[in-house]
């Protein structure tokens, strides 16, 4: 046992399973256990390998990447092998646990196992929604502390291939796990920069199991690929490069761009995203030719950190405080700065850890808004273009519209420095200096590159850096939507163009869905869609908007008559926190039955719910916002309210088809007439008077939004006939093309960035130019909070040296203004009141 595989199973197998071989090789890039020394030597290597002291063990290593040296040694290493079951539950077939036991791992990084261990190999099931988990632990505390990295991979996307290279990523945080180490020798001395740590694992199918592929994720039903044509395969690809990180409204776009370049740039695509992205990537291969779209992991995990109980509790309070949101804006980027040594990996070397040719590096690398420092580094270290593909085109949190309190009211000026863009660029760029697992100049100084300034600026240093780079940046927004902001994005250099969505050619509603608005059409009922994607609402909340609307809103109809009460779809998927109670329960079943009420727990494509709903509710991401507004519904913005979401919620009040953003926790509240506010929202949504009829209230929009809805979907639609782009429904051909000429018509690459800013001249200037800003806004803010003194004090001057009259009405005034006792008053002869001769008697 001690050299050899424990199979730790109690029940054994009842029926025939696929089955899988798997051996374990070993791994690379595992950082070493470092020694613990009582006297650190402080003395550079030529120093130290002339030392009269004892002589350094030979598995001993040293580090001269500082002054301060380091000492690694050998630990044992053991590595457990576990089936996790996230699909049906079988009780004739239960998950395995296999552990490995006996390996070495080197001052290097390098693990091996003995040649008798090799041979050894984990029986692994092939069912369907299971997955292999291996955690690598350090023999000696494996019963203490937690495994120092792990990896898990589908099994059937394990049987794809025979060797396997996984990325290992640490337990807690789940980013990547890298390894820095510098030899030194007789050969030539070689470091290694946040090199990813890998776990080598070779497959094999049993020779009575049938032969095994990748099957199709549950959410993509379009067939396979189709292969190359001869006369592509002759010409070879461009080989594109996209760096993403998120939510799935964060990592869809650019799987759409992707399909775009493969399709209609002759590009070979590579998306370098989370591991929780890979079935998602993977399923937007559908009908594109074969080795065109790959899949490389960046470590880390959005979703499973944005779920924990912290994270959700952050969110929650950021939508009742700026400053919050400000915070989480200005990590947006330091929360993904560990992926830079993954991106910089997968931009030279293949998964096979061989370094690329100058023919298969990148074209170009697209980013996204919170990648802009990666993507630079990456620019300038290997000298490859970059295009910018950002989804939000604010560097500013959208002001509330719904101040609740008089604190609110007077905290407003505050909070709209707190939202500003200038407040948020110093806080981002304090952040990228002090905060997170790693610096931002730590990045930059161990690729070799020159360090950002030390001071803070109050605007964007990146962007400034990009537009003197001539770094294009696309934005996959109409600029219809946008108004007037759309004129200054242009002038910054910022390239709108359209929305782009993800069609796989599968986007077609359950047929419970289509049952659902088919009955309820019957019955004369609209429709409205209730949907918040991630954001962490909560079941409960839902629920109780959704029974208030089905059981209270009575919009008009086109005749002028109040109708029906709607009937709602809901989607729950990911709201699994704050559950509702049972008499919430029992409400929502009796809706069910009586048709007026769904409940999904599944996505659901919204490019084909829309366009047969009436109404939505949703949380205000650019996606899903997006795809109401080509759809001609009326949008109803809540939740909570982050961010870009703000945003959003902003540009749909001001066209005009829907509600500003409005908090979840409002939404119950009453209003004057009695009714709750989702009520009156969604009456108001529902409205199906014709244009210019009467309005019953003056409260009431002058415009119903159905209408404002359908013009500017008609405005979108007749200016797409205009360019030509009627056929490009889902924006993907225009953005595909518009990125491509940016990355090869006319490619920047990032050379000597910050360059202009790092010399001491330029930084006495600037300091010297803050503080004479800083000095005048004082001198503005001291005088407009002294406006009273310096009113008086003009008033007293113009009364010295002025006339006369000025004089004496000075004096009169302030006589009439001083207060007296009363009977001082009265006994005074010229300033107390004269009596005429003929009163009886003076008043008392």
């Amino acid at each position: 046992q001690a050299y050899g595989i424990e199979h730790q199973a109690t029940i054994g197998h009842t029926r025939c399973v696929e089955m899988l071989k798997v051996w374990i090789d070993g791994c690379v890039d595992l950082p070493p256990r470092t020694l613990p020394q009582a006297e650190p030597d402080t003395r550079s290597l030529a120093s130290a390998e002339y030392s009269t002291g004892p002589p350094r063990s030979q598995d001993v290593n040293v580090c001269s990447r500082s002054q301060r040296c380091c000492r690694t040694g050998p630990r044992s290493i053991s590595v457990h092998v576990s089936e996790l079951d996230h699909g049906p539950a079988e009780a004739s077939c239960l998950p395995t646990t296999y552990i490995l036991r006996g390996g070495e791992q080197d001052s290097t990084g390098k693990v091996v196992f003995p040649q008798e261990l090799l041979r050894r190999h984990a029986d692994v099931k092939m069912n369907k929604g299971w997955r292999l988990r291996f955690e690598v632990l350090d023999e000696q505390l494996a019963r203490t502390q937690l495994p120092l990295a792990f990896a898990e991979i589908e099994t059937c996307d394990l049987a794809r291939k025979h060797t396997w290279r996984l990325l290992l990523s640490e337990p807690l945080s789940r980013e990547a796990v890298y390894a820095d180490s510098c030899t030194s020798g007789d050969a030539p001395r070689t470091c290694k920069v946040r090199c990813p740590a890998f776990l080598l694992v070779r497959t094999e199918l049993h020779e009575a199991a049938p032969s095994v592929s990748v099957n199709p994720e549950p959410f993509c039903r379009v067939e396979n690929g189709a292969d190359t044509p001869v006369e592509e395969a002759e010409q070879q690809r461009h080989h594109v490069m996209i760096l993403t990180r998120g939510t799935r409204g964060d990592v869809q776009p650019f799987v759409a761009l992707a399909r775009g370049l493969v399709k209609h740039c002759h590009c070979e695509v590579t998306v370098v995203t989370e591991l929780c992205w890979k079935a998602f990537v993977k399923a937007g291969r559908a009908g594109l030719p074969n080795d065109t779209l790959h899949f490389r992991p960046s470590g880390g995990d959005t979703m499973a950190k944005v779920s924990e109980y912290l994270p959700r509790l952050v969110m929650r309070c950021g939508q009742h405080f700026d400053s919050l949101q400000a915070l989480m804006l200005s990590r947006s980027e330091v929360e993904f700065f560990p992926s830079e040594g993954c991106m910089y990996h997968w931009a030279t070397h293949d998964t096979e850890g061989r370094l690329l040719g100058p023919s298969r590096r990148p074209k170009f690398i697209v980013f996204g808004f919170t990648l802009i420092h990666v993507a630079m580094i990456l620019s300038e270290a290997l000298q490859i273009p970059i295009v910018g593909f950002t989804l939000q085109p604010s560097q500013e949190i959208e002001p509330r519209a719904d101040p609740q309190t008089v604190i609110d009211e007077v905290t407003n000026p505050v909070r709209r420095i707190i939202s500003g863009p200038a407040f948020n660029a110093v806080l981002r760029q304090v952040m990228e200096k002090v905060g997170g697992r790693v610096t931002l100049n730590q990045l930059r100084r161990t690729r070799g590159l020159a360090q950002c300034p030390r001071g803070i600026h109050t605007h964007s240093l990146a962007l400034a850096e990009l537009a003197n780079q001539q770094v294009r940046m696309v934005v996959p927004i109409n600029p219809l939507v946008l108004g007037t902001q759309a004129d200054q994005m242009e002038e910054s250099g910022f390239k709108l163009t359209d929305f782009i969505f993800l069609r796989l050619g599968s986007d077609e509603l359950d047929p419970a869905v289509t049952i659902f608005i088919d009955r309820a059409r019957a019955s004369r009922r609209q429709v409205v869609a209730i949907t918040f994607s991630s954001m962490p609402v909560g079941e409960r909340s839902i629920l109780e908007l959704a029974v208030e609307a089905c059981n209270r809103c009575k919009p008009y109809t086109s005749a002028g008559e109040i109708g029906q009460t709607p009937a709602c779809i809901v989607l729950m998927g990911g709201q699994g926190h704050e559950l509702a109670d049972e008499g919430l329960c029992i409400t929502a079943g009796r809706l069910e039955a009586e048709g007026r009420l769904l409940q999904l727990r599944r996505s659901v494509p919204f490019g084909a719910l829309f366009p047969k709903v009436d109404a939505v509710v949703l949380h205000g991401g650019l996606g899903v916002t997006s795809e109401a507004i080509l759809a001609g519904i009326p949008v109803i913005t809540s939740g909570i309210l982050l961010m870009d979401q703000r945003y959003w919620a902003a540009r749909i009040a001001e066209l005009g088809c829907g509600s500003p953003g409005m908090p979840i926790s409002t939404l119950l509240a009453r209003t004057p007439e009695g009714d709750s506010l989702i009520v009156q929202l969604l009456r108001y949504a529902l409205d199906q008077r014709p244009p210019g009829s009467l309005r019953i209230s003056d409260s009431e929009p002058a415009e119903t939004w159905t209408n404002e809805a359908k013009k500017i979907r008609n405005l979108i639609l007749e200016k797409r006939d205009a360019n030509g782009t009627a056929n490009d429904a889902d924006g993907v051909r225009c953005n595909a093309l518009e990125v491509f000429k940016a990355g090869v018509a006319s490619p920047a690459v990032v050379s000597q960035a910050y360059q202009g800013a790092s010399g001491c001249c330029q930084q006495c200037c600037r300091q010297g130019y803050c503080c004479i800003l800083c000095l005048f806004d004082a001198t503005r803010w001291f005088m407009c909070s002294q406006l009273g003194v310096f009113l008086y004090v003009a008033c007293r001057i113009l009364t010295c040296f002025g006339c006369k009259p000025l004089q004496d009405l000075w004096e009169r005034g302030c006589c009439c203004c001083r207060r007296q006792p009363m009977g001082e008053a009265l006994l005074e002869g010229n300033s107390a009141r004269s009596f005429s001769v003929v009163d009886e008697a003076p008043p008392v």
